[in-house]
């Protein structure tokens, strides 16, 4: 029974790896002029993200990014509760990125060792929407070199204006 275990904990760390990458090559498309079909550009009216945001998405994104999680099920070997603590936990972690709020665990050793993508990460994405397109992981940013540490970011946690009719 522990092998299975150990099984299933390679599996979801595969899965979330796999998903955040995935994702983050799809999130540079939907930003590149030929990924404006997916009116993401929607997405980024929000500037100060909040819960609501994460949903406020055009139907052929939804469909498109809520279907790379459920592919990669396909693909990656696991047991049932493997895959739903997968679909819970990843889509628990983008649902509190967009929440604005500075999350108390976001600040732990092991939240930082984990590269784990924070509100505020995320935030930079939504004022500089060319930086910080990863949904888990900081270092697929820093990997494909679109990482902007959000110390360097005046802006980040301005209530006082959600909504613009510009998108940079």
């Amino acid at each position: 029974m522990s092998n299975m275990n150990y099984i299933s904990l390679i599996s979801f760390i595969l899965k979330m790896i796999l998903f955040d990458g995935l994702g983050i090559i799809f999130h540079q498309y939907q930003h590149s002029k030929f990924g404006r079909i997916f009116n993401h550009l929607k997405h980024h009216q929000l500037r100060t993200p909040t819960l609501a945001s994460s949903a406020y998405l055009s139907m052929g994104e939804l469909i498109l990014s809520s279907h790379i999680g459920w592919l990669l099920i396909g693909f990656i070997p696991g047991s049932f509760w493997d895959h739903c603590l997968f679909l819970v936990i990843s889509s628990t972690i983008k649902r509190l990125c967009h929440s604005n709020y500075d999350h108390p665990w976001e600040h732990t050793k092991l939240y930082r060792l984990f590269q784990l993508v924070g509100s505020r990460e995320h935030h930079v994405h939504h004022l500089h929407p060319n930086k910080n397109f990863a949904d888990l992981f900081i270092f697929w940013d820093q990997l494909f070199g679109t990482f902007l540490d959000p110390k360097y970011v005046d802006g980040i946690y301005n209530h006082d204006n959600i909504m613009t009719g510009k998108v940079e």
